[in-house]
Formats: C-alpha cells, sequence, structure tokens
C-alpha cells in the first residue's frame, strides 16, 4: 500500500503501548504514515482525522509527513497534492503533503494523473476537507 512504510523509517511523536495507533480513528500510524499529521503532542492518520481532533480549526503547529522524504514538516507550508488515482485515507479524496512545491509538482504529473489538484497551503482547502 502506497502509505504503509518500513517501521524503522516511521517518526512516531507519542509514547506508552498505543503510540503506533491514531489518537482520533485507531488506524495504524505506520500502516498510513504517508498522510500523518501531529498536533499538540498528537499523532493522526490523515488530515480528515486532524479535522475531527481540531473541531475545524487550522492550528498552526500542525505537521505532516512529508511523502517524499517522510519528514514532518510545517502543515501551513506544505504543498498538498489533492485527489489522485492512489488511494486517500479515511476518504476517496487523497491528500498528500510535500515540502516543495517542485516535488508536489513532479508527483502529480508523473504519478497520479487523475483530478490532481495542487495546494499550496491547507490553509487554502480547509473546508474541503470535511468529506
Amino acid at each position: 500500500m502506497f502509505q504503509s512504510v518500513d517501521p524503522s523509517k516511521a517518526t512516531l511523536v507519542g509514547s506508552g503501548e498505543d503510540k503506533e495507533y491514531c489518537a482520533v480513528c485507531g488506524m495504524n500510524l505506520v500502516k498510513f504514515h504517508k498522510t500523518n499529521h501531529v498536533y499538540n503532542g498528537k499523532q493522526v492518520a490523515s488530515l480528515h482525522c486532524l479535522y475531527e481532533l481540531t473541531e475545524g480549526k487550522i492550528p498552526s503547529d500542525a505537521q505532516v509527513v512529508d511523502t517524499k522524504n517522510l519528514n514532518l514538516i510545517d502543515v501551513n507550508k506544505a504543498f498538498y497534492v489533492v485527489g489522485s488515482s492512489v488511494k486517500g485515507t479515511m476518504t476517496r479524496n487523497s491528500k498528500y503533503a510535500f515540502s516543495t512545491e517542485a516535488d508536489a509538482k513532479r508527483i502529480s504529473s508523473r504519478k497520479w494523473r487523475r483530478d490532481n489538484e495542487l495546494c499550496q497551503s491547507l490553509r487554502d482547502r480547509w473546508t474541503g476537507f470535511r468529506g
């Protein structure tokens, strides 16, 4: 599955026996790592879960996994590829984040060809991520 990574490459911010599971939905964070978001010490499996966790507010200090290099990056500076033939997490409409516009454009033009929409910031599209 595209969202999955080798467990040794996954960054998990939590502690304890539940650190591998989403704080909102309980999904495995390693299995869906490329769509993980982090806010206030809690790691979630998807943008949808972040929306649920924050009750629709855009947290200024949230982070998202960069799909290319797997580092955590500032969610408000991420470039999102929204909607593609690659499966999404928690929704049919996939949302993958990248640290640079060039990476997002390179991926969207090469690998993901169906209805791609490039978003510069989460703030630009927050209301569209409910479903």
